[in-house]
């Protein structure tokens, strides 16, 4: 069976404080009016007041909520097929808290990433400015003097004037060059070929790639699992989940996976059956798909798989946090040695006249 994943389109966040209202005010037992009605009545915005409104009107007239919320331009694609299986099910209140839980967690761990990222980056930035005033300001000055020298010049004193020779001479080639191959990597990753490169090569790179699978391969299985006890089938909850991700590489997995599943394989068969970019490895790990045929023999599938998406996903937390505490202390001391070479280079000679004298 073809299953076309909706248009992915990210909810506002009016959409999504409305959404967490709904979910509680079910959640306390009371009706989709009521919990409309209360939301109208307790806005002090105009614009969420008509939104609130119109929705009312809507439920009035015999519209199920999620077309409602559809109608008004508050759900699409993905979520908007969530809504509207969880709806006829009865599970609307638990389904949508537990896709809402989950954007917080996305979001939580992106502010994470980014803080982190923070540091690094400055000191990476500090790092560039200080070469740039060196080269800029002080080296002039000092090799004026290294002119009047009759010995060699050390060899860092050497490549730092080689340096900014260079520089001067190919300095602007060089920056249209990054910024024509920046604008080039920018314009070929939102390219399907381009996107899908860029992530084989990311599952591929060390450290980072193991990272790239244990996020992918936690967000994956969440999602399953929750589109399955939704109430799609494995087909459509396949096809919705490698998409979600954003991952071509994940993308091409699930299709794969669907297609031998029609064929009549187990999913932990599937899963194992799946190559990694780089050719050497299955792309699942074999734990998953231990656990995977384990669920399969027990009728378990979706809470394992909801349990090893909680799993993959503290791990992650663990080994970035590591990381990002090894990182800091490492960036400062390379950044010493970098002042350090500085110095060396431009004040050996200098010592060296001293000696001589």
């Amino acid at each position: 069976m073809k299953w076309n994943m909706p248009r992915m389109s990210p909810p506002s966040k009016e959409t999504l404080n409305l959404l967490r209202h709904l979910v509680r005010t079910q959640s306390a037992g009371l009706s989709w009016l009521e919990a409309l009605q209360m939301w109208h009545d307790s806005s002090t915005h105009a614009r969420q007041r008509r939104h609130a409104r119109e929705l009312l009107v809507r439920m009035r007239q015999g519209q199920s909520l999620s077309h409602a919320l559809a109608r008004a331009g508050h759900l699409s694609g993905a979520a908007l097929t969530l809504s509207r299986v969880a709806e006829r099910n009865g599970i609307w209140a638990t389904q949508m808290g537990d896709w809402l839980q989950q954007r917080e967690q996305d979001a939580q761990w992106r502010r994470q990433v980014r803080s982190a990222l923070a540091y690094p980056v400055g000191v990476l930035l500090l790092a560039l400015m200080v070469m740039a005033g060196v080269i800029t300001w002080v080296l002039p000055t000092f090799e004026a003097f290294y002119g009047q020298l009759q010995s060699e010049l050390p060899a860092p004193t050497r490549w730092l004037l080689e340096a900014r020779q260079f520089i001067w001479a190919w300095g602007d080639g060089l920056a249209l060059a990054v910024l024509a191959l920046s604008m080039g990597v920018a314009w070929g990753v939102r390219r399907p070929a381009g996107a899908k490169l860029w992530d084989a090569w990311h599952w591929r790179l060390p450290g980072l790639g193991h990272w790239r699978q244990m996020r992918v391969e936690s967000s994956w299985c969440r999602l399953i699992a929750q589109w399955v006890e939704a109430g799609l089938d494995w087909d459509q909850a396949l096809a919705m989940a490698s998409a979600a991700v954003d991952s071509p590489v994940m993308v091409q997995a699930g299709a794969a996976i669907r297609q031998r599943l029609a064929g009549g394989q187990s999913l932990g068969q599937a899963l194992a059956a799946c190559p990694h970019p780089d050719g050497r490895r299955a792309l699942f790990s074999p734990m998953l798909t231990q656990w995977v045929q384990a669920g399969e023999a027990t009728g378990t599938v979706c809470p394992l798989l909801r349990q090893w998406a909680r799993l993959q996903h503290e791990r992650l937390s663990e080994q970035w946090q590591l990381a990002c505490r090894l990182l800091e202390p490492s960036l400062m001391g390379l950044l010493g040695l970098l002042m350090g070479w500085l110095v060396l280079a431009l004040y050996v000679p200098v010592l060296q006249l001293g000696h001589l004298m």
